[in-house]
């Protein structure tokens, strides 16, 4: 399974922001296992960046954006 990522630092704010997440396979947005290991790996990649915060405004579909941003801004805060 493969994904592309756009993403941007905002300094500032410490926010890591996602302008744009797209799947090669829509199908794993609705699988659990993959959203909980995409969630591990944004907060991963956000603590990497010195990030406190992520603006997953940009994710589609919706219902994998709520469960991101319930469970990587959960993990981040860790």
């Amino acid at each position: 399974m493969r994904l592309n990522l756009a993403s941007a630092l905002e300094r500032k704010t410490k926010t890591l922001i996602v302008n744009g997440l797209w799947l090669e396979d829509e199908a794993m947005a609705a699988d659990a296992d993959f959203a909980l290991a995409l969630a591990q790996g944004l907060a991963h990649f956000a603590r990497f960046h010195e990030a406190e915060q992520l603006d997953l405004s940009a994710v589609q579909p919706a219902l994998l954006r709520d469960y991101l941003k319930a469970t990587a801004t959960n993990l981040l805060a860790d």
